[in-house]
């Protein structure tokens, strides 16, 4: 466990995707909200918080005593000129029809007989979409 690799005098270096879902509660009261802030206490090296919605956590950040003075840095990426957008996705087409999935269609017992859970004939037909090179396209 990390408890251990800290306690024998190994360093590591925390890094959390989705940081906003770790702040739910003003007093963290929450399971994984405790959890969280033990890891914390344990004193990564370094902590990278990575969201696409980081207000949550600059508010929550922020507002503790313990990060003033400390370095805090922002990044912001920006889009480049050829990000796709959620506006320019379009649904897959299969013989002429738009294919799209039904609530509750993709559960963890759908797996188009591979054993592999939220999978099935229509996912299977978008990941054979995408493997097919497009006339005039230059694969990425």
């Amino acid at each position: 466990t990390i408890a251990a690799l800290v306690k024998s005098g190994n360093d590591f270096v925390l890094i959390v995707d989705e940081a906003d879902d770790f702040y739910h509660t003003e007093g963290n009261t929450q399971a994984f909200e405790k959890k969280f802030k033990q890891l914390k206490n344990m004193g990564p090296l370094m902590t990278a918080l990575f969201s696409a919605t980081p207000t949550p956590i600059f508010i929550h950040e922020l507002m503790k005593s313990t990060h003033r003075g400390k370095n805090f840095i922002y990044l912001e990426l920006k889009p480049q000129a050829n990000y796709v957008s959620i506006q320019n996705l379009r649904p897959l087409e299969k013989d002429g029809l738009e294919v799209w999935l039904d609530p509750q269609e993709l559960t963890k017992d759908s797996n188009y007989g591979i054993n592999v859970g939220y999978f099935n004939i229509k996912s299977k037909a978008l990941m054979d979409d995408a493997l097919v090179p497009k006339k005039g396209k230059k694969p990425a």
